[in-house]
Formats: structure tokens, sequence, C-alpha cells
């Protein structure tokens, strides 16, 4: 006479196969699509705030590619009809894959009276 499997071993087992599933997922998306797709160093002004060295430009500097920078120099500028009024620069060792950076930019000048703009100068291949 055979016995029948409970209906708990049943539960238990398809509840296994679905946490076995899932991580296998997770970890499956962790695996870079692209790895010669360069970085994409994405810049984001969070607050212009005054401070004692003057006024601090606070930034986020995001990575959403698959690939890490290194030595990412970033520079910030204020301007007037055109004509440069400051620039100042700051560096990261590093920007990893899908991370987000934060850093700030000192100026003598009040940002708020120029036109200000971020940009990526350049990074190097870890």
């Amino acid at each position: 006479m055979a016995r029948r499997t409970p209906a708990l071993e049943w539960i238990c087992a398809a509840l296994g196969g679905a946490i076995v599933l899932a991580v296998l997922a997770v970890v499956g998306a962790q695996i870079p699509g692209d790895d010669k797709a360069p970085p994409d160093i994405r810049l984001r002004v969070e607050a212009v705030q005054p401070a004692s060295q003057g006024w601090l430009v606070r930034f986020e500097a995001a990575n959403p590619a698959q690939s890490t920078a290194s030595a990412v120099e970033i520079e910030g500028r204020l301007e007037a009809e055109g004509r440069l009024v400051e620039a100042s620069q700051v560096r990261f060792d590093y920007v990893p894959r899908g991370s987000r950076q934060r850093g700030g930019l000192w100026f003598t000048h009040d940002p708020a009276q120029y036109r200000l703009s971020l940009r990526v100068l350049g990074y190097q291949e870890p």
C-alpha cells in the first residue's frame, strides 16, 4: 500500500523552489550586461549654501552604467554673459557601477548671481 505525500510537504517543497528561483534571479541580475560600455556619470546639484570659505555647491554624481570609473574629475563653472567668472574642481577616486557619490565645490562668488554648470572632465578605467 502506497503512502500519500502530505500536503504540508508539497507546500514546503514549492516554497523552497520559489526561494531558490528568487535567489538565482537576483544573482543573475547582478551580472554586467555589457562590460565594454563606458561609465555614465550624471551630475545633479543638491544645494548651494554660504560657508566660511565662500560658497559651497553640494552635488551628487551618479553612475547607472555597468562599469566603474576611477579618478573622476568634475568641474564647476560660474559664468556671466559667456564669460568665465570662476571655476572649481574636485576628484573622486572611484564612482562604482550603479552607485551615487556626493561631493562639494567651493566658490568665492555667490553661484546664485551667475550661471552655474557642472561637467565631468574625465575618468580612468580601474
